[in-house]
């Protein structure tokens, strides 16, 4: 399987939390990637738990997050592209 980009766990983090976005009436494109689901209450800690854990299932990856910024880890934008780049990292398919 080819490395995850930043856009397709995008869209499958907007897909899993769809009801979520729904319920603000935001579209899946007018979701900014600085929006931070934690702060906005679409996930908690435990939720944060779950998400990598899907994502790791998902994409058939092993993830480290050790090396993204805490503050970072539940924003959008940041998760996805730390994602797409540490599977670059741990696999050495070019993107």
């Amino acid at each position: 399987m080819s490395s995850p980009s930043a856009d397709s766990v995008r869209r499958f983090i907007l897909d899993r939390y769809s009801e979520a976005f729904d319920a603000r009436n935001l579209l899946p494109d007018d979701v900014p990637n600085s929006f931070d689901l934690l702060s906005e209450r679409v996930i908690d800690s435990l939720g944060l738990l779950e998400l990598v854990g899907a994502i790791e299932d998902e994409f058939e990856i092993d993830l480290d997050l050790q090396d993204l910024d805490p503050e970072q880890m539940t924003v959008i934008g940041p998760l996805s592209s730390y994602i797409e780049e540490s599977a670059l990292d741990l696999s050495g398919d070019p993107p």
